[in-house]
């Protein structure tokens, strides 16, 4: 059914769990697609703050706000501290910084530059800007980019199943 004042609509729990099962597929097939060293851990040896940028221009087709210059996601000093915070990324307004943690894992990094990004561009609501971060991931030919989308989405869709299955 479809609310005509807002144009939402409700989801059937059947098409949330089959969303899910395609994100999940992709999360698989793009983790077989990164690069890994001898241990299995996750190496990205490109510049992932040009790659952040070139995904979010191509998006500016879609949403204008998002062409022009972007400056790099600086790294945050107190990582450790946003870390025990279960922070990926700081926007400042007040002087338009966006920062980023340097000691979460390599395959978070993509989305939460694209997402911090997006702040600076004049989205304020993290909502808004971690569907940017996704959409952004989702443009790039880099597949840690597109693995890196697809598991920041991963967790939300995760949440809103587990809810409309009662869990």
């Amino acid at each position: 059914p479809v609310n005509e004042e807002t144009e939402e609509r409700q989801y059937k729990v059947e098409e949330l769990q089959a969303l899910r099962n395609y994100i999940v597929k992709q999360c698989n097939e793009y983790s077989t697609k990164v690069e890994r060293d001898e241990n299995g851990y996750i190496t990205y040896d490109g510049d992932m703050q040009e790659q952040a940028r070139n995904a979010l221009r191509k998006l500016s087709g879609r949403y204008p706000r998002l062409s022009g210059y972007y400056p790099d996601v600086k790294h945050m000093m107190f990582s450790g501290l946003m870390s025990q915070s279960y922070m990926a990324g700081y926007y400042f307004p007040f002087s338009m910084e966006a920062n980023y943690n340097t000691d979460m894992t390599v395959k978070r990094v993509p989305v939460t530059l694209c997402h911090e990004l997006g702040h600076l561009k004049g989205y304020m609501k993290e909502d808004d800007c971690n569907m940017l971060g996704f959409l952004a991931c989702l443009e790039s030919d880099d597949p840690a980019f597109v693995y890196s989308g697809y598991l920041g989405v991963l967790t939300y869709v995760n949440n809103a199943w587990f809810k409309a299955i009662g869990n």
